[in-house]
């Protein structure tokens, strides 16, 4: 999670976010057309969807406040974290 929250002051900032924001996309892109080929979808985005800031931020704060997940798989949290954070209606479809 460092890389993706790096302190104002450090001098590798730019690119910890950098590659926060490029891993954070490609496994979201990995697992949205992964998903595609499935009967029951694994999350369900909203529409408008968030930032990729707005959503690495929530995702921050997600690991966070669900500390366990920091000591798995990076791709594995941020399944979860799209699993719970954005459910399909009604459970999946």
């Amino acid at each position: 999670m460092a890389v993706c929250s790096p302190a104002p002051d450090d001098p590798l900032m730019a690119a910890a976010v950098g590659f926060c924001e490029g891993f954070a996309v490609g496994v979201y892109r990995t697992l949205e057309e992964t998903q595609a080929g499935f009967r029951a979808k694994l999350f369900c985005m909203p529409s408008p969807e968030p930032t990729r800031s707005q959503a690495i931020a929530s995702f921050v704060a997600w690991v966070q406040a669900n500390p366990g997940v920091a000591s798995g798989a990076p791709a594995d949290a941020i399944l979860r974290y799209l699993e719970q954070t954005y459910p399909c209606a009604g459970g999946r479809p």
